[in-house]
C-alpha cells in the first residue's frame, strides 16, 4: 500500500487520482473526517470508474502529530512526504521531516519519494531552500531507498489561478517576474513522475529536477490566456515592493514572500530557466505546455470561484 501525505494539496490529490485510477491501494492522509468525505466525492465524480474510489483509504493524521503520523503509515511499502505549503507560525519544518522519517522507519517503509525543490540546491538563501536542503540530508541518512523531486518553486502552472479573480476581472496578470524566463510546470507532471517513482524500480537514490517542456516569461504566459479566454490579457511585470503588497493581501505568509522575491528578482543567480527532460524519460509523456494548461483550466478564468483556494477546483 502506498501512503499520501498532504493528500489535500494540489500535487497530492492529483497523485491519489493517479495511483487509484491505476489500479493501487492508497492510504491518505487528511485532517478529518469531513476532509476524507469530501475528497472520496470528489474521486468517484472524476474517476472514469466511480467504484475505483475504495481503492483510497482514509487516515486521520497531522505533521505536528508523530503518533499519529507512525500510525498512518502502519503498514505502508512506499510513502511520499508532501510538505504543506503553509504551516502554523511557529512550527519548525526541519523536525516535522525529521518526525516523518522517524515515523516512516518504526511503521517499515520501505521506498520514501521525497518533494524537494530547485531552492534546495541553491546559491540563493531562503527559509524554504534551508528546510529543502536539510529534508534531503535527512532522509538519506535513514537508509531507506528515496528518491528526491525537485521542481521550481512557486512556479506551478496552477500558482497562475492564485491571480484568477484578477485575470477575470481587470484581463491583467501581475507579476514579479520581469522578463525573466522559467520553466513553469504543472503540478498534474509532478504526480505523474512520483506515481512511477512510488511504483515501479529504477529511481533509488536519484534526485530528479523536474521542469515544463521549455522556459517561459510572463508574456507567454498572457498569451495563453488571451488565446484560452478569447480576451486579451496583458503581462505586467511589478516591482517587488508591488507584488509583496498583492502577495500579502493574498495573506500569503512572510517568509514565503520573502522566498519567492528573493528566488525570482531579476539579476539573481537561480537558473530558472533550465529545461530538463526528466518528465518524459520518466513517465513517457511530454509534460504540458502552458497552453495545454489554461485550455484544462478554461472555466477557471470565466468565474468568481476560478481562484485557487482549497478545494476549489
Amino acid at each position: 500500500m502506498i501512503f499520501v501525505s498532504s493528500s489535500l494539496g494540489i500535487i497530492g490529490r492529483e497523485l491519489v487520482f493517479l495511483l487509484v485510477e491505476q489500479g493501487m491501494s492508497v492510504r491518505a492522509m487528511v485532517p478529518n473526517a469531513g476532509a476524507a468525505r469530501h475528497m472520496k466525492g470528489w474521486l468517484e465524480e472524476h474517476l472514469d470508474d466511480p467504484s475505483l474510489a475504495e481503492k483510497a483509504e482514509f487516515a486521520f493524521a497531522t505533521f505536528e502529530d508523530k503518533e499519529s503520523i507512525t500510525h498512518a503509515m502502519n503498514g505502508i511499502d512506499s510513502a511520499i512526504l508532501i510538505l504543506p505549503s503553509i504551516m502554523d507560525e511557529g512550527e519548525d519544518p526541519v523536525a516535522l521531516q525529521r518526525h516523518f522519517f522517524d515515523a516512516a522507519q518504526k511503521s517499515g517503509v520501505k521506498r520514501m519519494v521525497n518533494l524537494s525543490g530547485s531552492a534546495a540546491n541553491s546559491s540563493i538563501q531562503t527559509t524554504v531552500g534551508g528546510m529543502l536542503a536539510a529534508g534531503e540530508t535527512l532522509l538519506q541518512d535513514t537508509g531507506m531507498e528515496y528518491t528526491h523531486l525537485r521542481f521550481p518553486l512557486f512556479m506551478l502552472m496552477q500558482n497562475v489561478r492564485v491571480y484568477a479573480d484578477m485575470i477575470r476581472t481587470t484581463n491583467q496578470l501581475l507579476l514579479p517576474l520581469g522578463a525573466r524566463q522559467v520553466a513553469m510546470i504543472d503540478a498534474r507532471d509532478i504526480a505523474e513522475v512520483a506515481a512511477v517513482a512510488l511504483t515501479q524500480s529504477g529511481h533509488a537514490g536519484k534526485t530528479y529536477m523536474l521542469t515544463g517542456p521549455n522556459a517561459i516569461n510572463g508574456n507567454d504566459v498572457a498569451d495563453a490566456l488571451t488565446q484560452t479566454r478569447g480576451v486579451p490579457t496583458e503581462y505586467i511585470p511589478v516591482l517587488p515592493d508591488v507584488a509583496r503588497q498583492i502577495l500579502e493581501g493574498m495573506q500569503v505568509p512572510a517568509f514565503l514572500i520573502d522566498d519567492a522575491l528573493a528566488l525570482y528578482a531579476d539579476g539573481e543567480s537561480l537558473d530558472t530557466a533550465n529545461v530538463t527532460d526528466a518528465v518524459q524519460q520518466i513517465t513517457g509523456k511530454a509534460p504540458r505546455t502552458i497552453a495545454q494548461f489554461t485550455e484544462d483550466y478554461e472555466w477557471a478564468w470565466g468565474v468568481p470561484e476560478g481562484q485557487l483556494n482549497g478545494w476549489n477546483e
